[in-house]
């Protein structure tokens, strides 16, 4: 655990390089890209609504078979993953349980 811990100080705020063979930084990644997110959703969607509502009013058929809320959701992941580069924060108090039961670390364990 010690060992984990080492190298993982060395990886923030750069955790999305490391997710894939750091246990913490998966979880960083993972808990705070869901974060961000919601957080570019909520900035967009009164955008959308206020264009989706000029499209209905002017019959424009623009986003076809699909509602605000789904466009909106379309829109943040496209903009998180081509153009914001989230900064990681490192999570204090993980618990040693969850980490010694990632995937990660089991596997490194030989998967016992």
């Amino acid at each position: 655990m010690n060992d984990l811990m080492s190298s993982h100080s060395r990886h923030v705020p750069h955790c999305q390089l490391y997710a894939d063979r750091c246990p913490f930084c998966n979880l960083i990644v993972r808990e705070q890209t869901d974060a961000y997110l919601g957080f570019i959703e909520d900035l967009f969607r009164p955008i959308v609504d206020r264009f989706w509502k000029r499209w209905d009013a002017t019959g424009d058929r623009i986003a076809n078979n699909t509602d605000v809320d789904t466009l909106t959701c379309h829109l943040a992941l496209s903009a998180l993953s081509r153009w914001v580069q989230p900064k990681y924060h490192d999570i204090l108090g993980l618990a040693e349980e969850e980490i010694m039961s990632h995937p990660i670390v089991v596997q490194k364990r030989g998967g016992k």
